[in-house]
């Protein structure tokens, strides 16, 4: 029975995405047609994609999910608790650095993904304001995962299945309420992304779903300043926990998602960057 219970939860809540995310996909083809601005849009929102492969669903829930299962099992909540709230303390300073680096160093990133707009200095400024909008996506998003990876080790697994729901809506309700207002329709999917990724971490900290009560009350009371001494226990005693993770994650990267689907999705989107004018949205 909750085995069914499970899937059922899963699956609905997935259906309801992929629904959304082909209502999604209607309208913003309807408002950004195959022209400059679809180009734009889908190269600043394939940007932060790309790294959330590594950060997110990719090498890090690899390495910290069975981790903290094994810290369940063994050491129990309390001690899963504290080595949880380290890895997002972590996570939250390593990829905020990360990413403010990216923010500022924008146009040479934008040089070596999209070298074909460097030719129409427009688009090029477009695609630089638009990827710094979406790019702290990577940083939300990757902290929503690893919320994920915590509930779904708990059994919890309706927050982390509905969260792909949320970014279909912000980007939905971005054409239909942003686009008319903004400079531009991809300047409104822009901030959609944006919105869509601070609201994963208010709905996974915060209000209850269906067998899935949010975790920031229970479970992510982080000091961020990194010290030692907060509520789980000294940051320290987690080192050894926090270094093998990482070597896990550095060695997933390496020996799987770099050389498969990341290096072949950033090749690609190079050159579609430069190529014609809507073969970008195309790609």
């Amino acid at each position: 029975m909750v085995l069914l219970r499970s899937i059922t939860t899963v699956g609905g809540f997935t259906l309801v995405s992929r629904v959304l995310g082909f209502l999604r996909d209607i309208l913003s083809a309807a408002v950004l047609g195959a022209g400059a601005g679809a180009d734009v849009f889908f190269v600043a929102f394939k940007l932060p994609n790309l790294f959330r492969r590594l950060f997110a669903e990719g090498a890090f829930a690899a390495a910290f999910v069975p981790m903290f299962a094994g810290e369940v099992e063994e050491k129990g909540k309390k001690d899963a608790q504290a080595f949880a709230e380290a890895a997002f303390s972590v996570l939250f300073w390593a990829l905020a650095l990360f990413v403010a680096v990216f923010e500022l160093a924008m146009p040479l990133v934008m040089y070596g993904f999209a070298p074909g707009f460097a030719g129409d200095p427009e688009k090029f400024e477009l695609a630089v304001t638009l990827t710094r909008i979406t790019f702290p996506y990577l940083l939300f998003i990757s902290l929503v995962s690893l919320m994920a990876g915590v509930l779904n080790s708990l059994g919890r697994f309706a927050a982390a299945a509905a969260t792909p729901i949320l970014l279909n809506l912000c980007l939905i309700g971005a054409i239909l309420g942003l686009a008319r207002v903004a400079e531009t329709p991809s300047h409104a999917l822009a901030w959609g992304v944006a919105g869509a990724a601070a609201g994963g971490i208010v709905i996974g900290a915060g209000p209850d779903l269906p067998e899935s009560p949010g975790i920031g009350r229970d479970w992510i009371a982080v000091d961020l300043s990194l010290r030692p001494g907060y509520s789980g226990g000294p940051l320290v005693d987690h080192q050894g926990r926090l270094i093998g993770m990482s070597t896990m994650m550095a060695g997933l990267e390496v020996g799987m998602a770099v050389p498969a689907h990341v290096i072949q999705e950033f090749v690609a989107k190079v050159l579609a960057g430069g190529a014609g004018e809507g073969d970008a949205a195309s790609a």
